[in-house]
Parts: C-alpha cells; sequence; structure tokens
C-alpha cells in the first residue's frame, strides 16, 4: 500500500483526526478500508492525475455554480458567451475566466460538468429597462392603474412601508400621506408628501411613510412626461 494512499485515506476519515500513517501500519489501512470503503474509493479516485473523482467533481459543481446561480455578473458573461455560440460547458469555463484554477476543475471534469449544467435551469436575461414615458394626457382613468399598499415591514426608523405599484405604461408617482401622532382617529392633520418613484409595465417601488401613530393615504399625483393628474383617494 502506497504510503500516499494511506495518509489520504487519514486525512479523509474524521474519526481518527487527520492522523497520518506509516508505511508498515498495513492493519490500521486495512481497518480504515474495510469501515470507509467509500472515502477509501473516492480518495483513489482524485489521486489520479487528471482523474474526475467525487471531490473534483464537488470542486467543480460549486465553481459552475458561481457562475448560474450566484453571481449576476458571472451570469450576464454567460449569456454573451452562449449568444456568440459557446456550449453550455465552454460558456461556463469563459466566464471563470478571472479564475484559472477553477476553470481548470470544470476541464477536468468536463464530461461530468456538461451533463451537470444540462439539468440545471438557464440564468434567465435580466428584464428589459423600462419604456420612456409617455407624453399622453393623464386623466382619471389612469388612477386606476396604481395601487398602494402597506408592506408590513417598517425600516430601522420605524417608518412603514408601502409599496407603490404600475401596471400601466411609465409614470412617476408621489404618495401623499395624512397622519397624526395623537390618539384619536377624527384629527389627522399632518400631512406627508413622498419623493415620486418611477414605476410602470406591472413593476414597483416601496416608499416609506411618516412614523406617525396614525397615518392613512391622502392621494397621489401621477406625471408623466406631457401633464400631471392628482388621484384622491376618496
Amino acid at each position: 500500500m502506497n504510503k500516499a494512499v494511506a495518509v489520504c485515506i487519514a486525512k479523509g476519515d474524521p474519526y481518527h483526526g487527520g492522523r497520518s500513517v506509516g508505511q508498515g501500519d498495513f492493519s490500521y489501512i486495512a481497518r480504515c478500508k474495510a469501515e470507509h470503503q467509500k472515502d477509501y474509493d473516492s480518495c483513489l479516485a482524485d489521486m489520479r492525475p487528471g482523474a474526475c473523482g467525487p471531490r473534483a467533481q464537488q470542486e467543480a459543481q460549486t465553481n459552475i455554480d458561481w457562475v448560474l446561480q450566484k453571481d449576476a455578473g458571472a451570469q450576464a458573461q454567460y449569456r454573451r458567451f452562449r449568444a456568440n455560440g459557446q456550449a453550455p460547458v465552454d460558456a461556463v469555463i469563459s466566464a471563470q475566466a478571472h479564475n484559472p484554477h477553477a476553470q481548470q476543475t470544470i476541464r477536468q471534469c468536463r464530461d461530468w460538468a456538461a451533463r451537470y449544467i444540462a439539468g440545471l435551469p438557464q440564468p434567465a436575461a435580466p428584464a428589459p429597462p423600462p419604456s420612456p414615458m409617455s407624453k399622453r394626457q393623464l386623466t382619471r382613468a389612469d388612477c386606476a392603474c396604481i395601487s398602494v399598499l402597506p408592506t408590513g415591514n417598517p425600516d430601522a426608523a420605524g417608518r412603514p412601508g408601502y409599496r407603490v405599484s404600475n401596471r400601466c405604461d411609465l409614470m412617476l408617482v408621489a404618495v401623499l400621506f395624512k397622519g397624526t401622532i395623537g390618539a384619536t382617529a377624527g384629527d389627522l392633520g399632518l400631512s406627508y408628501a413622498a419623493d415620486p418613484v418611477a414605476v410602470g409595465d406591472g413593476g414597483g417601488s416601496v416608499v416609506q411613510a411618516p412614523a406617525w401613530s396614525l397615518i392613512s393615504i391622502a392621494g397621489y399625483t401621477l406625471r408623466n412626461s406631457g401633464s400631471s393628474f392628482s388621484c384622491p383617494t376618496n
């Protein structure tokens, strides 16, 4: 039994604390092999030069997942290489150009990597940028495009959040809140206009209201490139 194999077994064996095995300690090697055949076979597979054993596959998987599932910049590069005609596995390797070691781990397990990538969902293309704001005349009918709903998640300062959504074309929406810091609902004498947010085509954005004891939505103002319109809520 090669000493390097024995050392590899011991270092990969959590039950022996990374113990190094001597050249003649065949009884220990036999016990280790019998008790942990899977680890033993994995160790031998990974020791062969250029082999794609279980540990090599695990490292390749980590580097593939980084491109396809974790890093937005790498996903953009992957999509670009695919659009230029590269096979999926080659596009992943190209997207790891900043990390030669990662590239080598994938090349070493190329056939396995190609099968693994084929089973993963392809990264979705980012949503197109919103269309420019139109110059059409806004009317009361456009008020129905907008919804303003509480998120239930205040920020660090205790200010409640409201999600502003717009199912129509792109507009600037400024929400007007009214409220009080007192205890009676009948006196909502304070008002606050949130900064306008650009929303449209089904998108949304969150605005923060003041941390008042009572608060309601008084209305909102719509604006595009050609007009504006105020929408009361009652």
